[in-house]
């Protein structure tokens, strides 16, 4: 057991202990009785409660520390509870034989903290079970407002539908979805960020709402199918890379008012025929259109 003492000023002091309960390795947080499960060697199926007891004190656990099942090449399932709200940088990387993540509820799963690509489980597993049923078809929760950082990056999800009560999805919350064919956005979000839906291979279609401003940096970037932009008639930005290596993309309705069109925003978009460019573009960034091979007409 390792206990490391720590201080703030005068106001704080608690101490973290270093345990094994059961078959995981944590770090608890004595002076907020909460717990981290930490790094160990991992194989089989786990399944992380949502709270242990130590020494007669009960600890909720919140959080999967940064490297704490990576290079677990034999971990092939984990289970998440509700009480976990972050999951550090690198908390699954390499874990090569995982198939299956298991949660028990949606919205706290869109709610958590993830650190980096390879904090999500889903990276490499691909398969998410809810309350033991494998979700390939998702609909959101009208109770969310907020979809996190990679929260269903690496997904086998097949379709998604993303209700009104949503404002926000974060940075490549859906990237690499490469099984994923059907998409409904909220008509809520004003903007489509960073790499949201980069990677996503299978795609053939996409309905931009009119509330979105602006589409950002890779946000479809490696959409090899992607040949159909509908509506967004109120883009005035389109961000570096964001349809880059589209090359199913035939035509793209440029809006009235778009104003900006980034980096290498259509690069190796070979499919795209013809450009028809609005006056009201006033920034066309370097290599916007390269290998654009198919093009015919400006």
């Amino acid at each position: 057991m390792l206990a490391i003492a720590a201080s703030i000023g005068t106001m704080y002091a608690w101490d973290y202990e270093h345990v094994q309960i059961g078959k995981l390795y944590y770090n608890l947080d004595t002076g907020h009785q909460t717990a981290e499960v930490t790094l160990g060697s991992y194989s089989g199926s786990k399944i992380i409660p949502d709270s242990v007891t130590y020494n007669s004190i009960t600890y909720s656990v919140t959080r999967i520390g940064q490297d704490a099942f990576s290079f677990s090449t034999s971990l092939t399932s984990i289970t998440i509870p509700n009480s976990v709200t972050s999951i550090g940088n690198w908390a699954f990387s390499n874990c090569s034989d995982l198939k299956s993540v298991r949660i028990f509820d949606i919205a706290a799963w869109c709610a958590i903290s993830f650190e980096g690509e390879y904090s999500n489980p889903l990276s490499y597993a691909h398969k998410i079970y809810l309350n033991g049923t494998l979700v390939t078809d998702l609909i959101i929760p009208d109770s969310v407002t907020s979809i996190g950082d990679y929260a269903f990056s690496g997904s086998g999800l097949t379709s998604i539908i993303i209700p009104n009560s949503v404002t926000n999805i974060g940075a490549s919350a859906f990237g690499f979805c490469s099984s994923l064919t059907s998409i409904i956005l909220s008509n809520k979000i004003t903007s489509i960020g960073e790499s949201i839906f980069l990677g996503c291979s299978s795609l053939t279609a996409i309905t931009i709402p009119n509330s979105v401003t602006s589409i950002g940096k890779g946000a479809f970037a490696s959409c090899s199918k992607l040949s159909t932009v509908l509506d967004g008639n109120n883009v005035t930005s389109i961000g570096v890379s964001a349809f880059a290596f589209c090359s199913s993309l035939t035509s793209f309705a440029f809006p009235s008012g778009v104003t900006s069109i980034g980096d290498g925003a259509f690069y190796g978009c070979s499919s795209l025929h013809s450009i028809t460019l609005p006056n009201s573009v006033s920034i066309i960034g370097e290599n916007s259109f390269r290998d654009c091979s198919g093009v015919k007409t400006l």
